[in-house]
């Protein structure tokens, strides 16, 4: 339970790997929606990349400050929260030689949230209108995810969403 719990709250994501013979360098996933006019789409349908793109558009137009600097792109704006989460991750782990108790994994939780710079979470805001925009708005619900060996073009593992 503590090993979900440490990971779900440090990862705020989906990551896996599928294969032990493959580096995430080497894998494609390819995710399949449905959606209530359209049906079935995958990752390519070139409907959900214009409404990803007007999602894009309309939540990122503004940009974020960081450090000074206007920054616009979503994933440029990802990147950042991305290292910041990792460096807190791996600031907790070197301090822990053992698996932290349920108590220790909620405090590093609220250290992380209450340590990130104001910047933070204006990106983790931002990220949670797209999602919102394109699920809620625009309709698109996943419904599987497809890992693909990228040099042999093998189908690895499917995730059910």
């Amino acid at each position: 339970m503590r090993i979900v719990l440490l990971l779900s709250i440090f990862t705020l994501g989906c990551s896996s790997t599928p294969s032990q013979d493959s580096s995430p360098g080497d894998l494609d996933f390819v995710s399949t929606y449905t959606h209530p006019s359209y049906g079935e789409v995958k990752e390519s349908d070139p409907r959900l990349n214009s409404d990803r793109e007007a999602c894009r558009s309309e939540v990122y137009s503004d940009g974020v400050i960081v450090n000074g600097k206007l920054i616009k792109e979503q994933s440029t704006l990802n990147e950042i929260e991305s290292d910041f989460r990792l460096s807190f991750v791996k600031q907790q782990l070197k301090s822990s030689k053992k698996m932290p108790s349920e108590e220790k994994v909620m405090e590093d939780a609220i250290t992380y949230a209450g340590d990130a710079p104001p910047y933070i979470l204006e990106i983790r805001n931002k990220q949670k209108e797209f999602v919102n925009c394109v699920t809620v708005t625009k309709q698109y619900k996943t419904i599987k995810t497809e890992i693909y060996n990228r040099k042999t073009g093998k189908l690895i593992s499917t995730v059910q969403h």
